[in-house]
């Protein structure tokens, strides 16, 4: 996948779950500008005052979005994208990893628990015992933690995402 398509693919996972923002509106122009593409609406988009109203920047996105002519994705396309995303955040240690398998956990029940993403869900068990207190797993927790990250690369590796995530 290029980055062109994982970008959108990302915020379209935001625009399906109505949970954008201007910034990523914005950061998504800067990455389709870097990346060769270009248009005017583009440069408007990348170039508004963040304060702006955000029906402002889905005005520009969709206007720029059908002027560089590219394919709207799915939802399961956007969705693995971002968990793509989420992935990339856990391995370059931005976010908790139970926080981050927590999120993972809820897009693969909007996915309706496909087989391929099961192994997040004994994750997402795992992070759950550890947050209940149990003594037992409390002691594996840094093993857990370490699954969760070898997870996560692979996974990235298997979408092809791993030299821009």
């Amino acid at each position: 996948m290029n980055i062109i398509q994982y970008e959108t693919n990302v915020l379209f996972y935001k625009i399906y779950k109505s949970i954008t923002r201007p910034e990523d509106y914005m950061n998504w122009s800067y990455s389709m500008i870097a990346n060769g593409l270009e248009s005017k609406s583009l440069l408007m988009l990348s170039s508004m005052n963040i304060s702006e109203n955000i029906f402002i920047f889905e005005d520009y996105f969709n206007k720029s979005f059908s002027e560089v002519m590219l394919n709207k994705p799915t939802f399961v396309e956007s969705a693995r994208s971002y968990i793509a995303f989420l992935c990339s955040e856990i391995v370059n240690k931005k976010r908790d990893v139970f926080e981050v398998t927590k999120e993972i956990f809820k897009i693969i029940v909007d996915l309706e628990y496909s087989d391929d993403l099961s192994v997040w869900i004994e994750l997402d068990d795992n992070v759950d015992w550890i947050y209940c207190d149990n003594k037992a797993l409390k002691q594996e927790e840094s093993v857990v933690r370490q699954l969760i990250i070898d997870e996560a690369k692979r996974y990235l590796v298997t979408q092809e995402v791993e030299d821009f995530a």
